[in-house]
């Protein structure tokens, strides 16, 4: 609430000292901390001076109970267990007694070398500000109030009243919500909205579209910035005890020492995860210039992935491969020994094994030996023999009922024929894709089989808890445009 940015820069400093020795429970020398103060306040050293008035001021005047995790060695020296009434007394100090205004207007005045640094601090507590009225702004958006009644004003001045693009333009615009600047994105907001095409958007579809998580809501979200405040929580929070009850319990300043606590820790992760991303978006522009440079080698190729409309997945497997012949097992035979593109050789784009289907059929089913220049990479070939003789292996096949021949397809599907099967699915412009259809062979028995397996399995796999799924790419890719633009259907 002090008008001047240098005592919130010092508060930020001091409170950040504070809870980090504190809530780490850490025996901090005080000289460490002088030192810290100084790197941080370097051109004030009066504002170092009266910090460590304050600091020590706090160790002296806390005198608090025990909490359950123990008790934790102050900066001067003092038994304290609770942050927030060492916080609260080198607060009051600071702000009552050590830093008057005067005070802060003769230092920042002295410093008359320093201009550029206190320009800089000034411009900070300018954007904390603007920030901190976003955010409030923000908030204020969402509740359903504010958006019924942002819809009221705009929609009125249509006679149906709905919104249409120029209504939905301003409503956006009066709610702080950013929209660039071309026609198009606006055209693709305004469908996405108005899900029933009727050419204008009513209230419900208003308030449903705007409930949508955006790009960078989702992004925050895998942050999981709410881990600092559970382990802030905790250091207030036995083991043994009604945890929820204990935090009903929490006293304004146990609040405001986790909210600092968290804070501390969420920025830290912020930074983290930003420079990441920075780091991603560097190599994906280093590779994009390298691939304009000499041609779009394959080594530094940025490829966009695949992906189907509404009508694809209505359509189901029969309207992308054909339907499978019930007698399956034959089928399948034929479709990987006797049909067309059964003999084409083709090299997969991650081992490089070359192959044919004939081949690996009759590794898989036939118990044909494998060429040796196919076992690298620690590559190991299963039948459904030897899966029905491995323990675990066959618990998850009794337990899901698979078929032999649904087996089969899946231990297919693991070998090189993954990258025919997948042309077979959803990569209809590809040479491979070409052949398979001039052949009138899509595998569709064979594909229909796995897609079969792989259900049956999904409602017997026991998956561990906090489990990760890594999905490896050949090369950078990019998601297609209509993951950012609504389709006819407005989705």
């Amino acid at each position: 609430a002090h008008p001047s940015p240098l005592l919130g820069v010092l508060l930020e400093t001091l409170l950040r000292v504070a809870m980090n020795s504190r809530l780490a429970n850490l025996h901090c020398d005080v000289l460490l901390v002088e030192e810290y103060l100084r790197s941080v306040l370097g051109h004030h050293p009066g504002l170092v001076s009266c910090a460590m008035k304050a600091l020590d001021l706090a160790g002296q005047n806390a005198e608090t109970p025990k909490h359950a995790n123990g008790n934790s060695k102050s900066l001067t020296g003092s038994t304290t267990t609770d942050p927030s009434h060492s916080i609260q007394m080198m607060v009051r100090h600071i702000h009552d007694t050590l830093i008057p205004e005067s005070y802060l207007t003769k230092a920042s005045a002295s410093q008359t070398e320093d201009k550029g640094d206190a320009a800089e601090w000034e411009s900070k507590a300018e954007l904390r500000q603007r920030l901190l009225n976003h955010v409030q702004g923000r908030e204020g958006t969402r509740k359903p109030e504010t958006l019924r009644q942002c819809f009221d004003q705009h929609a009125a001045q249509r006679p149906d009243g709905r919104l249409g693009r120029a209504e939905l333009k301003a409503a956006m615009a009066s709610l702080g919500k950013r929209l660039v600047d071309k026609e198009e994105d606006l055209e693709a907001l305004f469908l996405s909205m108005d899900g029933d095409g009727d050419g204008g958007v009513d209230l419900e579809e208003f308030m449903r579209g705007m409930g949508r998580t955006s790009g960078v809501e989702s992004w925050a979200v895998r942050l999981e910035l709410w881990r600092p405040y559970a382990d802030a929580l905790s250091f207030f929070v036995g083991g043994d005890e009604d945890v929820m009850r204990r935090v009903s319990r929490l006293s304004e300043g146990e609040v405001d020492a986790v909210c600092f606590a968290a804070m501390v820790r969420a920025c830290a992760v912020m930074k983290e995860r930003v420079a990441e991303l920075r780091a991603t978006y560097g190599v994906l522009d280093e590779r994009r210039a390298r691939e304009d440079g000499d041609g779009g080698a394959a080594k530094f190729k940025t490829f966009t992935a695949k992906a189907g409309g509404v009508d694809d997945f209505f359509g189901g497997l029969g309207h992308r491969v054909g339907f499978p012949n019930p007698k399956i097992m034959e089928a399948m035979r034929h479709e990987h020994c006797t049909r067309g593109g059964s003999d084409v050789a083709f090299e997969t784009d991650n081992y490089k094994i070359r192959t044919t289907p004939r081949e690996e059929w009759g590794v898989v089913v036939d118990g044909v030996a494998v060429r040796a220049e196919h076992m690298g990479r620690g590559r190991v070939v299963r039948t459904w023999a030897t899966c029905m003789a491995e323990e675990g292996s066959r618990g998850v096949i009794e337990g899901a009922g698979l078929w032999e021949e649904e087996g089969t397809a899946t231990i297919l599907y693991t070998g090189p024929m993954y990258q025919w099967y997948n042309a077979a699915l959803r990569r209809p412009d590809s040479d491979l894709y070409r052949t398979l259809s001039a052949a009138n062979n899509l595998f569709a028995t064979t594909i229909f089989a796995l897609s079969s397996s792989v259900q049956k399995i999904s409602r017997v796999m026991r998956l561990g808890e906090g489990l990760r799924l890594y999905r490896g790419l050949g090369g950078l890719m990019e998601l297609p445009g209509g993951f950012y633009a609504a389709d006819g259907y407005g989705r």
